[in-house]
């Protein structure tokens, strides 16, 4: 303890020495240090040299996009804050601060006089792809004022632009909008009014993604929380993050991750590289709490819609129109991966480890034209569906492993193939169909999607144990006919024809201590459940078993005691099983 007193007490001194020292220094020593110029160039790092290049070249690009609707009096920021586009989801794992997302609420109602003026409705921000002033902004920024699934205006709606370099807005209208990616062209409503400095900007390019990597240098220019012109920088935190974006059918889409400051306001502005290209459109947050703007601020996780997407659609977007799943061709099926399978039902089912197991063939669709097959039966473990009740995930059906020669294992990697073909593409798909493998081109094609509704499902009750005497041998086992089971379960889980499947077995039964097997799981029809999973018993002491009945019989003629050797189908392959009858408890 004393050497730590002494040390502090030595740097207490030293303090008051070097203050001192400081406190007696010549006046002139200082005033010629203060005199010496700073040399500039020496004064910038060669990141902040490219951060301020990249501002000054393409910052005035970079555009407030302003929504007002006539009559209607709304706070862009309020209501909780800056939310997640429409429809947006997270991802499992992610939660959202408490009353983060609440819907935005009118500051009051309009009166009278207020109903011939524009109240900002909503601000996001947008850049500039070429010399006619063309924006590119994000769908949800403009939606509210477009009448639904179009690009045709509210009567009582007005779209505009703000550009840094003039303090005016200029009118603009919605050329054309894509929901599944949340991009939307804008194009000024009169070209010959554009301000002459307006026409001297850069548009900004757009990258390469091909070479994307994270770690790489990000800049953001946007306008959060309507502070005109602000960038901000980071990097590439991760690629790929597959969010479903403002769609009704919401699509998965790789998105860029940032850890670049984005807010509310920047939605639609641009997320730029070092060279200055276009690498995404700032779409998203995942919002943190506390600050001057309460839940409402970033946390360093942000999110752009590729630039590559707004590239691959550009043409579509300036011919016109609004873009939704219900006009771009479909395989019109639905899927679940297997990686979302317990082993065991995959052992059971025949399935591989990955891939997509088809749940539902549209009808009228490219899937159906070129034969696919959905599923039939629920799957159910333990009386639990493996989905929902509302929408079980279905067996029976074709299991997709690969596009075009490309394996999939999730229903993002399936969709992002196909959007990106075009109505009349083929695409070929290595189907498993009954332990087969099948290679099956599909022309696709633009289909009205229709409602698809979810088999309901009820719990599996076991048949009663096969019938015997009161006195005489019990196996321990409640069994139903193989034949019983439809052609498409058989199938399923590659039971014969004939046999007695094992339901379930009794505790401390013979065929318990034998080891045999009951169902583990059942697929529910329209109708009906079928316990699989068992073993199927073929013979008793070579006998061989056509059904339950039979099998009831082949015991009652034995004896209490007597060990019989039980044939049984158990995972595709005949095993010979002892089991000692047991009588009556």
């Amino acid at each position: 303890m004393k050497k730590i007193v002494v040390s502090m007490l030595t740097l207490f001194a030293l303090g008051f020495g070097v203050f001192g020292v400081f406190n007696h220094a010549p006046s002139n020593a200082v005033t010629a240090q203060a005199a010496q110029p700073l040399n500039e160039a020496e004064a910038l790092l060669e990141t902040e040299e490219n951060t301020i290049n990249i501002f000054e070249t393409y910052g005035p690009s970079v555009v407030a996009v302003n929504v007002e609707v006539r009559g209607q009096r709304i706070d862009p920021f309020g209501g909780g804050g800056f939310q997640l586009p429409p429809g947006f989801q997270l991802p499992p794992g992610f939660e959202l601060p408490p009353g983060f997302g609440q819907p935005q609420q009118p500051e009051q109602t309009p009166g009278e006089d207020d109903l011939d003026e524009f109240r900002p409705q909503g601000s996001g921000s947008g850049f500039v792809i070429d010399d006619q002033g063309t924006v590119i902004t994000n769908y949800h920024v403009i939606q509210r004022a477009l009448e639904q699934g179009s690009v045709t205006p509210l009567d009582n709606a007005r779209i505009s632009v703000t550009f840094p370099s003039i303090d005016e807005e200029v009118l603009v209208r919605v050329v054309g909008a894509n929901e599944l990616y949340d991009i939307a062209l804008l194009e000024v409503t009169d070209p010959d009014s554009l301000p002459e400095a307006v026409r001297d900007i850069v548009p900004l390019p757009f990258a390469d993604l091909s070479d994307l990597r994270v770690g790489q240098k990000t800049i953001a220019i946007g306008n959060p929380f309507g502070l005109e012109s602000t960038v901000t920088v980071g990097i590439i935190s991760a690629i790929g993050r597959n969010f479903p974006t403002v769609s009704e059918e919401p699509v998965q889409i790789p998105m860029v991750q940032t850890d670049a400051a984005i807010n509310p306001g920047n939605s639609g502005g641009p997320l730029l590289n070092s060279r200055g290209e276009v690498i995404g459109i700032n779409t998203a947050i995942i919002p943190g709490q506390g600050g001057g703007f309460g839940s409402r601020g970033n946390v360093g996780v942000g999110f752009a819609v590729p630039a590559s997407f707004v590239e691959d659609n550009l043409a579509d977007l300036r011919e016109g129109g609004f873009f939704s799943l219900a006009n771009r061709p479909r395989l019109g099926i639905g899927v679940t991966s297997l990686g979302l399978f317990p082993s065991s039902v995959k052992e059971n089912l025949n399935l591989p480890d990955r891939g997509l197991l088809i749940q539902r063939v549209e009808p009228g669709s490219a899937a159906e034209i070129a034969g696919l097959r959905g599923g039939e039966f629920a799957v159910e473990v333990d009386g639990q569906s493996l989905g929902s009740p509302q929408n079980p995930v279905l067996a029976g059906g074709d299991v997709i492993t690969a596009v075009n020669g490309e394996r999939v294992e999730s229903g993002g990697d399936l969709q992002s193939i196909v959007l990106s073909a075009n109505d009349g593409d083929t695409v070929e798909l290595t189907v498993l169909r009954g332990g087969e493998e099948l290679t099956i081109p599909v022309t696709l094609a633009v289909v009205p999607q229709d409602e698809v509704i979810g088999v309901e499902t009820e719990d599996a009750e076991a048949e009663p144990e096969a019938a015997a005497p009161a006195d005489g041998p019990r196996l321990g086992v409640s069994i139903q006919d193989a034949a019983s089971y439809p052609e498409s379960v058989r199938n399923t889980v590659s039971y014969p024809d004939t046999g007695a499947v094992v339901v379930a077995v009794a505790p401390g039964s013979a065929a318990e201590e034998a080891g045999l097997q009951g169902a583990e799981f059942n697929l529910q029809g329209a109708e009906e459940a079928f316990p699989v999973g068992g073993d199927v018993i073929l013979a008793v002491d070579g006998e061989p078993v056509e059904g339950a009945g039979q099998l009831a019989d082949l015991i009652s003629s034995k004896a209490v005691g007597d060990t019989v050797e039980l044939t049984v189908l158990r995972g595709g392959e005949e095993q010979i099983i002892e089991a000692t009858l047991q009588g009556a408890e």
